[in-house]
């Protein structure tokens, strides 16, 4: 989180791109506090419920996160591929 911080502030990443990261990588490391904080004082049955069913959409956003500028930069090479070849027909 504070290499996506450091990089924005170098204008290598863009503003949304690091807010977006941020908010998706910082529930992982709560729900790691959570379940450490219930093993040890609570021992509640449903927080491995949670645990098992939040952290893997988590990892999932994070690396959906990773290919988003790559998937918006084939979408608009499709784009303007497809009006080149409207223009020339």
């Amino acid at each position: 989180m504070a290499l996506i911080a450091y990089l924005t502030m170098k204008d290598k990443v863009h503003l949304w791109q690091s807010i977006a990261g941020q908010l998706i990588v910082l529930p992982a490391p709560l729900l790691q506090l959570m379940r450490l904080v219930d093993r040890h004082f609570f021992d509640l049955t449903y927080t491995n419920y949670l645990y098992y069913g939040l952290l893997p959409l988590i990892n999932m956003a994070t690396v959906v996160l990773c290919f988003f500028p790559l998937i918006v930069i084939f979408v608009k090479y499709l784009k303007s591929k497809a009006l080149n070849e409207e223009v020339e027909a």
